[in-house]
């Protein structure tokens, strides 16, 4: 007659075992279906390119930015004050 403890844990190892071959079940279909996706895609051609009337002009010339406004000033940062010594507190003064 076995112990309880050892018959849960009999019982915790049977399911994570069958937990993992369920999980391991879903990702290779995971995978198959991915390597199938892309093994379709790359056996299709590609789609021809259209047909360009005019070769396309170079960018800096294509491209053209209005002038930006000047940036206003940074102002200057403020003085920092010394920070003001913390009163004592009563939990202080009686642990301290």
């Amino acid at each position: 007659m076995s112990s309880p403890a050892a018959n849960d844990l009999n019982r915790i190892l049977l399911g994570s075992a069958i937990g993992a071959g369920i999980g391991l079940l879903l990702l290779a279909l995971g995978v198959a279906i991915l390597w199938t996706a892309a093994d379709q895609r790359l056996t299709e051609p590609a789609p021809p390119l259209p047909e360009a009337s005019e070769a396309p002009a170079p960018t800096a010339e294509a491209m053209t930015y209005p002038a930006l406004p000047p940036a206003p000033p940074v102002p200057a940062p403020l003085p920092v004050k010394p920070p003001q010594a913390a009163r004592p507190s009563l939990w202080g003064s009686i642990f301290d």
